[in-house]
């Protein structure tokens, strides 16, 4: 008969869940019995779920964005995300429905906003992407992005078809799929385009310090001042 594992075996197994979702990675674990006549603990297999999307992101950065990207903004006016190109800009993917990890995101984002470090439509720019066509539409874009910007000069919460949203994504090196409970799987973190449409860095997690964000807007302008 196999044994129970221990409450030590459990924790390990939800320490390596948490670190593995926080580095943008999917995972699924299952215990393997060891045989009958082995006194061992069953032995718990964590395996990577492919695509990996910390990978499939780190692979983007040089990636050059040609366009065009036709969204429509949190006003439903028309948006066309090249022509926000000429400078460094950030890209989130979010879902106006998400209960924690994008108002997060969009929380971390509008505190280096009010920091100062770097000033919104001087020195960068910010587009929110809402990916859930079913429910991402402007109003719901505009209601999301009024928890955290009242001036969308220079930060546009913007959806659109399906496709665009995943021609953009996967230029982007950005992963999201539906789960099981009816809502939504994607990796955690931001995207940075130096000016020109390339892409610079990515950065994971679901805040962001002010350092990193400044030094991942300096680097992609940096970049884009080349040639």
């Amino acid at each position: 008969m196999s044994k129970a594992p221990t409450g030590r075996t459990i924790l390990l197994v939800l320490s390596v869940s948490i670190t593995a979702l926080v580095v943008g990675e999917m995972v699924k674990s299952r215990y393997v019995d060891t045989p009958m006549d082995d006194n061992r603990q069953p032995q718990m297999v964590t395996e990577i779920v492919t695509p990996r999307p910390f990978e499939k992101a780190e692979m983007a950065v040089g990636n050059k964005l040609e366009g065009p990207y036709p969204f429509f903004d949190q006003n439903g006016q028309q948006f066309e995300l090249s022509d926000w190109f000429d400078k460094t800009l950030v890209i989130s993917y979010i879902f106006t429905e998400c209960p924690m990890v994008c108002p997060t995101i969009s929380a971390s984002l509008a505190d280096f906003v009010r920091s100062g470090f770097k000033t919104l439509g001087k020195d960068f720019r910010i587009v929110s992407v809402g990916f859930d066509a079913a429910n991402d539409k402007p109003a719901a874009m505009l209601a999301f992005g009024e928890k955290f910007t009242s001036d969308f000069s220079a930060w546009s919460f913007v959806s659109g078809s399906p496709q665009v949203a995943k021609r953009l994504s996967d230029d982007i090196g950005i992963a999201y799929e539906p789960d099981e409970q009816g809502s939504w799987r994607h990796t955690m973190g931001v995207t940075i385009l130096a000016p020109g449409g390339v892409v610079s860095s990515q950065l994971f997690g679901m805040t962001f310090n002010l350092d990193e964000l400044t030094e991942g807007i300096e680097k992609a302008s940096a970049k884009g001042g080349k040639g």
